[in-house]
């Protein structure tokens, strides 16, 4: 029975030769692809000062005067000195930090000549270019080196041709046109 079964063998009845096992086939795993990664918002900086005098920071005082506050320009000046109309401020001893402006330059402003004190007139229009007095008025033109008047232009019909004043004109600077010549 056991040559049969093994060897196919003495067996009673004539079989046929055992089957082979099929082969065991080991499942290979299916890669899956790893989830993306969600990205990590940078972290939020906290900080206690009222203003960062680093963001949109430029070199330009100018500039800065449509980008950062009145009161950040003031207080970045004074303290981080950045955002300073000429330059860093003079260094000073630690003294408190002043929460408002020395002047309120939009107060009276329709009557600022009449109105504002000449301390608030220097200080607005140095900081904030409000309540300037206006630029003086222009000088006479430039006197040119040629002469107002050509005195060999109608000379030989002087008495009729020119006027009194070219006349007077060319007298005195060239002795042409003179009063009985």
């Amino acid at each position: 029975d056991w040559c049969c079964k093994h060897y196919g063998r003495g067996c009673p009845h004539p079989t046929m030769p055992p089957r082979p096992k099929p082969p065991v086939v080991i499942p290979h795993p299916v890669p899956v692809p790893a989830p993306a990664p969600v990205p990590v918002p940078p972290p939020v900086v906290h900080t206690s000062l009222p203003y960062d005098c680093n963001a949109d920071y430029l070199n330009c005082y100018h500039c800065l005067m449509s980008r950062w506050s009145v009161s950040k320009r003031a207080w970045c000046c004074s303290h981080a000195r950045r955002g300073c109309p000429t330059g860093a401020p003079p260094t000073h001893p630690a003294v408190p930090a002043v929460t408002s402006l020395p002047f309120d330059c939009n107060a009276g402003f329709s009557n600022w000549q009449a109105g504002w004190s000449d301390g608030k007139k220097a200080w607005c229009c140095d900081h904030l270019h409000r309540g300037c007095a206006p630029p003086p008025p222009p000088g006479p033109p430039a006197t040119s080196a040629c002469p107002p008047m050509d005195c060999s232009v109608a000379y030989n019909n002087w008495h009729k041709a020119w006027t009194s004043e070219k006349k007077q004109y060319c007298c005195t600077h060239e002795h042409k046109g003179c009063p009985g010549m």
